[in-house]
């Protein structure tokens, strides 16, 4: 991995000015993939795309509109910071998914946020399970997919799953127990009969 520069932002609200990291290159050498589409790449990291002002609170996009241009002056190290569970919720509810892409940026990051937390115990699957906004963010993905796509498809099935929808996601998943082209098939299948509705690494 080959590091950029750091790139400042400034709030839309309060001006305060926010560093966040980058790279060159990078490479997925010992990456981890997850069954809800996460991927770990110690080599590549992903840098948030959207965070919280330190300052006075406010939620915004790190994008061309609020990037700063000539930032040769700034010496500050105030990193961004990713959102957590309760940020990503906020922002969705104040509409700040605008478009396909960011709705489906804001709610994928929320729901590995969730499966994060219970892989490190910071958080119970029941606690998680409990909470409304974990199904009303499945169905928010689920109809941010593109199901003619065999992948997507197979990501809706994955999606019931998450959700309890366990004949939903078996059915969607028995069509395919023949395609060797993905490893989660079967292993997703099984875990339906089990009712099991977390996710797992897979590889």
């Amino acid at each position: 991995m080959i590091p950029g520069r750091d790139l400042y932002y400034k709030c839309p609200d309060c001006g305060k000015i926010h560093a966040n990291q980058s790279i060159i290159s990078g490479n997925t050498f010992g990456s981890k993939y997850f069954s809800d589409t996460r991927r770990i790449a110690p080599m590549m990291p992903d840098f948030p795309r959207i965070t919280k002002c330190s300052q006075c609170g406010l939620i915004f996009w790190l994008d061309s509109s609020t990037e700063m241009k000539d930032n040769s002056s700034e010496t500050t190290r105030n990193y961004v910071q990713r959102l957590s569970i309760d940020g990503f919720k906020e922002a969705i509810n104040q509409g700040l998914g605008v478009d396909i892409g960011r709705e489906l940026h804001l709610r994928i990051n929320l729901l590995w946020a969730w499966h994060e937390a219970m892989e490190e115990e910071k958080m119970q699957p029941e606690e998680v399970y409990a909470d409304p906004a974990y199904n009303e963010n499945i169905v928010g993905l689920q109809k941010t997919i593109d199901t003619k796509q065999l992948g997507g498809e197979l990501f809706l099935a994955e999606l019931h799953r998450f959700a309890g929808n366990f004949e939903e996601a078996a059915a969607i998943f028995e069509k395919h127990l023949d395609n060797t082209d993905f490893d989660m098939v079967i292993e997703s299948h099984r875990r339906c009969f089990e009712h099991d509705r977390r996710t797992y690494q897979m590889n």
